[in-house]
């Protein structure tokens, strides 16, 4: 079953917050910006960065036309779903917004990685080039954009060290707070599932119309009510690849890591009752809770201490985008013309490959 994009942790580290200043989320200590404020610093510049028109100036630097074209190809290259969001140009400049602020913070704290988020990133930018590798339409794209290994590399070594010099600054308090509410998240949960899909988030394609999909679901919880076995039902009808042929089992999963709708039918229904199909977007589920524990704050495991941590320095971070970066930033000119801003509206972009020859490329 697809969870949250894979985990929390790889969506943060992906820059999905595009909408962060419209979720107002946690004010005050998130608003505080890392340590080591006033320090000069020597650091590898961005990708792209001196090239160009400028696009956006902020306190202490600038964002070239170059430099954010490169930063928005990496961007839709690694979220293939939200990249054709660049075509709505109020969501183009948030994303160029998120940028500053991640550029801002990262040179604030040195623009370099430390040894711990250069090792998650090289994690990262190895698992970008294999899904790169497996997909001829974005290698494609990759060869348009210009965009490089060290270029990935660069972008989420950014990305990393902001995130975990964040991580640093929660406290146990903090941590405390943010599991009071919302404890069931960590709830360990053992379950069947039997997934009817309809919508494929990879290929961004219908599988099948909702309807046909909640026809099938339904047959085959009736058939389930009726005594049939989940193993022969999971490998004939189920579209969850990683549980198809164990009979759509899952041992002791910590329920914040599936989407809000599954999640709530695995925190709620009665043990042992096979629930009505549950709508997550993509598909129907038939799912049977087979055990639940109850997590409590001092027992969790250092994993779930991790994402507690991670939530609060999201918050934090959310603060930060929402509070002090429009003090920060001074000035934005994305768009030069009318007819820029219509190309951006129609994908047709000119994407600038290593040697800043244009060439033709879209979202």
């Amino acid at each position: 079953m697809w969870r949250h994009s894979g985990c929390k942790r790889a969506a943060a580290l992906l820059g999905l917050v595009l909408l962060l200043p419209a979720a107002g989320c946690g004010a005050g200590t998130g608003a505080d910006a890392p340590r080591n404020d006033s320090k000069t610093v020597r650091a590898t510049p961005p990708p792209g960065a001196g090239r160009g028109r400028v696009v956006a100036v902020y306190k202490g630097g600038n964002v070239t036309e170059s430099e954010f074209r490169r930063y928005a190809s990496f961007f839709s290259l690694a979220n293939p779903e939200s990249g054709e969001y660049l075509t709505v140009p109020a969501l183009k400049e948030q994303l160029l917004r998120e940028y500053i602020g991640y550029k801002w913070l990262y040179m604030r704290i040195g623009g370099k990685p430390n040894a711990a988020s250069k090792e998650e990133a090289a994690a990262l930018a190895e698992a970008f080039e294999r899904t790169i590798a497996g997909d001829s339409q974005r290698r494609r794209e990759r060869e348009s954009s210009g965009l490089s290994k060290d270029d990935v590399l660069w972008y989420y070594e950014m990305i990393a060290t902001v995130m975990n010099d964040f991580d640093r600054q929660v406290t146990e308090r903090e941590m405390r707070a943010a599991f009071a509410k919302r404890p069931n998240d960590f709830n360990r949960i053992t379950l069947r599932h039997i997934l009817i899909g309809y919508w494929d988030p990879a290929s961004g394609r219908y599988k099948r119309t909702k309807d046909q999909a909640l026809d099938i679901a339904m047959s085959v919880r009736r058939r389930l009510m009726e005594g049939g076995d989940w193993d022969e039902l999971a490998r004939r009808y189920s579209d969850d690849e990683a549980t198809r042929n164990a009979g759509g089992l899952y041992i002791g999963v910590e329920a914040g890591t599936w989407i809000e709708p599954f999640k709530k039918a695995a925190n709620s229904q009665p043990i042992g009752a096979i629930g009505e199909p549950v709508d997550t977007g993509y598909g129907f589920h038939i799912i049977q809770v087979k055990e639940r524990k109850r997590a409590v704050y001092d027992r969790l495991p250092e994993a779930s201490r991790q994402t507690l941590r991670r939530s609060v320095s999201n918050e934090r971070l959310a603060s930060f985008m929402a509070s002090r970066l429009p003090e920060i930033i001074e000035r934005i000119d994305l768009f030069e013309t009318a007819e820029s801003m219509q190309d951006w509206r129609s994908g047709r972009v000119i994407w600038y490959n290593t040697s800043i020859q244009p060439i033709e490329g879209s979202f």
